[in-house]
């Protein structure tokens, strides 16, 4: 069983590269900036992180690094499964508080607005995540709809494709993620958890920072248990989807 795990920041992904004593290895090549971290027990786990842009310092946060990262670890590790976790804004007035954590069910865009027939449809995306019921039922997460788009902040128009989708969380990566997956028919798992809100948006950056830790930490501790079910072989995963 081969796992692929990928990740935006490294800030992110640290609790689990220490708690799982993954070593970093070679890139995919010298013009990617993708950082690459593996650990061959079984389960293998392979994770990826979108890496640091030079010039300003900066996360490669969003939906361009996230495809690319995604297209470049399928292509080279073939894994069985995928996993995207990171963290998201969630809305208070729909249930979420901070260091929340929550399985994706359908992940969309909120602003790819082509208001042309057939590409309406197109741009906003809207793709089924897996539900494995086994994942689904040792988790103590909530559940529900992932909405992607390439700001932090959020427009108003970007608010109401949200409440239309019902959507319970935002990021920057996650239905690029999902896409690529379904293109290569490999299942894909989606955790975020939440580091600001979405609808109090006074202290939204300054929250994102000073929450990032607890929500990281979060993540880690509901991927162990996922990762404890593979490790007792009570999973299968079914590989075309």
């Amino acid at each position: 069983m081969k796992i692929l795990i990928l990740v935006a920041m490294y800030q992110e992904a640290k609790p689990l590269v220490n708690e799982l004593s993954l070593k970093e290895t070679e890139p995919f090549d010298d013009a990617l900036p993708m950082r690459i971290f593996i650990n061959h027990e079984k389960p293998d786990i392979v994770l990826v992180i979108s890496g640091t842009d030079p010039k300003h310092n900066a996360d490669y946060i969003g939906t361009q690094a996230a495809a690319v990262s995604a297209v470049m670890a399928i292509k080279k590790f073939n894994p069985d499964i995928i996993l995207n976790i990171g963290t998201a804004g969630g809305f208070k007035d729909r249930g979420a508080q901070i260091g929340d954590v929550y399985l994706v069910t359908q992940a969309f865009y909120h602003d790819r607005r082509i208001p042309l027939p057939g590409y309406d449809a197109y741009g906003m995306g809207g793709y089924h995540c897996e539900m494995i019921p086994e994942i689904a039922g040792a988790l103590n997460v909530k559940k529900g709809i992932l909405s992607t788009g390439d700001s932090l902040d959020a427009q108003p128009c970007d608010l109401e494709i949200m409440a239309k989708h019902n959507a319970v969380v935002k990021d920057m990566e996650g239905a690029s993620i999902v896409w690529v997956a379904n293109l290569y028919k490999k299942p894909v798992i989606l955790l975020k958890s939440v580091t600001d809100l979405v609808d109090y948006p006074e202290e939204n950056y300054q929250d994102f920072l000073n929450n990032l830790h607890l929500a990281s930490h979060n993540l880690k501790d509901q991927f162990l248990k996922i990762l404890q079910l593979f490790t007792e072989n009570k999973i299968v995963v079914n590989k075309t989807i």
